[in-house]
């Protein structure tokens, strides 16, 4: 049976510049990870690239896995996942 990993995907930064952070829920079936991170001095559109680089540099080698579905408030990463895969 092929599964979905979804990707639910955020970055935010208070001042701009300033701190900022980004953070990633993976789900796949009933198993989910959090992932998290952030800079002390950075810009909004910065914190919403790692989430992109997470799902372009991850390799899903799982014969089960057929589709990933990235949800975020931005199209910045959907637009850096685009130029990433072409």
């Amino acid at each position: 049976m092929t599964e979905a990993v979804e990707m639910f995907t955020d970055g935010a930064c208070r001042g701009n510049p300033g701190k900022g952070g980004w953070g990633v829920l993976l789900r796949f079936g009933e198993a989910e990870k959090e992932l998290y991170g952030g800079e002390a001095f950075t810009t909004n559109n910065q914190m919403e690239f790692p989430g992109s680089h997470i799902l372009s540099v991850t390799q899903f080698e799982r014969d089960d896995v057929e589709r990933v579905f990235q949800v975020a408030d931005s199209m910045r990463p959907y637009a850096a996942r685009e130029r990433l895969t072409k």
